[in-house]
């Protein structure tokens, strides 16, 4: 089923008789007001227009996300998000066989799911069409699915049944909070955190169930505790760091809610920052979970281990189980040619989880949930869902999703890892962006250097890495895969293909609503005048530059998407972006320390934000 574009078709009716159904949809057709039970509702405000430069390109792989299967509360259902082929696929979990699947606009990217009101009531995030959708899987031949904009790239969603209120985390740090009682899909606020969002759960506090609404951040693993009523943050909690020298949480991959709703596991990943000086990677850097508990009862760490010591690289997913097992998706417990014993799935108790042989090779996780004696496990490349019991690893049921392998082959290099250093591509690089981190990656290096993005930093280049020591991406990358895989050998096409993946992520999506025009415009003149010769405008300036306290040229980094990124400069001591103008970095280079007037610095600000 394709999904109508018309904007005042994008509508959802739930609890009314068929013949009102089609009634509403008559006028959501003609673009008239819809009548219900004597309420009008005016047609939701246009979303604003997503660029070109920042549209997926054709033929790309989406970065998996976790989360993007979801089992219905009376353990009948299934829906999937099938990023690769922008769709939505219900399955029947009984008969084990698909049912219905829902054709997606091109590069929506559908990502977490979550169940609504009613166990065939479902919400989707489209993280590059920055909307939510909601669906009835039981009326799909009735009405179309309804689409709201909400953020321009969200991730996380959270339904609490009480009052019907969907809450979306989003990545440029907003967490909205959607009416959903009513015919339509309704944003009626937008709170302002920290860019990185990606999970959300409403968790029971003094006062009752979800009372807490708990969002995590993936850059930096971080937890942010408010009250749902009222937005009032109560506090924030990050994982200890580690006794190993120079090692800390990384990223959050997933916050998934307890059982009885008293609290969460956080997945994430430590990293040693001198990975390939003295710890090869990241050396007893347990632990890689976090069970944090509402505020009447202690936070602590918990250990991820498998029986044989393995640790848990680049993870994706988690789902508890009421049983107390838990299955954990660690993307990056792959090699390269796939020659060593260890595995992506995991099952068991926290302390002592089992690797499972029930998934084939050629089929790669991405997304778990817990389903009766066991977990539903969704794969790509063999493209299906596993029904795969909790205990041992005995054989999966498999339902088929696509006939054919999807080609992903980039992502297997990209979360490729060995067991000698434990850290991937994806480990540094969280959706293909930053980690918020300062890492000495070479005995040669001088200093340790922020992590960068790869969206939008590549093409056009000539020179990589910060002193421009490469002079291709194939050759920065033939390095990378070869010191993160010493074990294995690393084919040229291999190279070839990761590359050219790499070249089709693009920047997040910074929207210029809230801005004035006559700024921008100022700001962008001024950018061009003081800035473009270092970093380029459409796209990276090459060359290397001299810098006042640097002790030698440096490339310098394209400008774009610059407010999720934080901290700023090769040692990350801007704070803020106002920071890189206020001379707060003397460390930095005294040239980035602005001379105009407070209006000129203003308009820089604004254009850099919008970029």
């Amino acid at each position: 089923m394709k999904v109508v574009k018309k904007h005042s078709m994008n509508r959802m009716f739930t609890g009314v008789p068929a013949a009102a159904w089609l009634l509403a949809l008559q006028a959501g057709c003609s673009g008239g007001v819809v009548p219900t039970g004597g309420a009008q509702h005016d047609p939701q405000p246009a979303a604003p227009e997503r660029p070109k430069d920042r549209m997926p390109i054709e033929g790309s792989v989406p970065i998996p996300s976790g989360g993007t299967v979801v089992v219905s509360s009376n353990q009948n259902l299934a829906v999937v998000s099938e990023a690769i082929s922008s769709q939505i696929v219900v399955v029947d979990l009984t008969k084990q066989a698909e049912t219905k699947r829902i054709t997606l606009r091109p590069g929506d990217e559908p990502g977490q799911c979550v169940e609504g009101s009613l166990p065939t009531e479902f919400f989707c995030v489209l993280r590059t069409g920055s909307a939510v959708v909601r669906f009835r899987t039981d009326q799909l031949r009735l009405t179309p699915i309804q689409r709201s904009y909400v953020c321009n790239e969200p991730r996380g969603l959270a339904f609490a049944k009480s009052d019907q209120r969907l809450y979306v985390a989003c990545d440029g740090g907003e967490l909205v909070t959607v009416e959903t009682a009513r015919l339509e899909l309704q944003p009626v606020k937008s709170q302002k955190l920290d860019a990185g969002l990606h999970d959300v759960q409403l968790i029971a506090g003094s006062g009752g169930p979800d009372e807490e609404v708990w969002v995590s951040r993936r850059r930096q693993a971080k937890v942010y505790k408010l009250n749902r009523q009222t937005g009032e943050q109560l506090g924030s909690i990050e994982p200890p760091k580690n006794s190993s020298p120079d090692a800390q949480p990384t990223t959050a991959s997933r916050l998934a809610r307890l059982p009885d709703g008293t609290g969460a596991y956080l997945l994430h990943e430590y990293g040693g920052l001198l990975p390939f000086v003295y710890y090869q990677g990241c050396v007893n850097c347990d632990p890689t979970l976090m069970e944090l508990k509402n505020r009447q009862a202690a936070s602590r760490a918990l250990t991820f281990r498998t029986t044989s010591g393995e640790k848990l690289v680049a993870p994706l997913d988690l789902a508890i189980h009421n049983s107390g097992t838990v299955a954990v998706i660690a993307a990056g417990n792959r090699s390269i040619s796939g020659s060593d014993a260890r595995r992506p799935l995991l099952i068991g108790p926290p302390g002592s989880l089992q690797p499972s042989s029930a998934i084939p090779e050629t089929a790669m996780p991405v997304a778990v949930a817990a389903y009766r004696d066991g977990f539903v496990v969704q794969t790509i490349g063999q493209a299906s869902l596993w029904i795969v019991p909790n205990t041992g690893t005995p054989q999966a049921q498999e339902i088929r999703l696509e006939k054919d392998l999807q080609p992903i082959r980039p992502l297997e290099l990209f979360y490729a890892s060995s067991s000698s250093v434990n850290l991937a591509c994806a480990s540094c690089h969280p959706d293909g962006k930053d980690d918020g981190h300062k890492w000495q990656i070479l005995s040669t290096d001088a200093t340790r250097r922020r992590t960068l993005s790869l969206r939008g930093m590549l093409a056009g280049r000539s020179m990589f890495r910060r002193t421009g020591s490469d002079s291709s991406l194939e050759t920065m990358i033939q390095h990378d895969l070869t010191n993160l895989n010493p074990r294995a050998t690393v084919s040229s096409s291999d190279v070839q293909e990761l590359a050219k993946w790499m070249l089709t992520l693009r920047p997040t999506w910074s929207s210029q609503s809230g801005y004035s025009q006559e700024s921008l415009a100022r700001g962008e003149n001024l950018y061009k005048a003081s800035c473009a010769s270092c970093h380029g405008t459409d796209k990276p300036a090459d060359g290397k530059h001299a810098l006042a306290g640097q002790p030698k040229p440096l490339v310098a980094p394209f400008l774009v998407d610059l407010k999720n990124h934080a901290p700023y400069f090769t040692d990350g001591c801007a704070k803020t972006l106002a920071q890189t103008m206020d001379g707060t970095c003397s460390s930095a280079g005294t040239e980035h320390q602005f001379k105009g007037s407070e209006a000129d610095r203003q308009a820089l600000l604004d254009y850099l934000q919008t970029r």
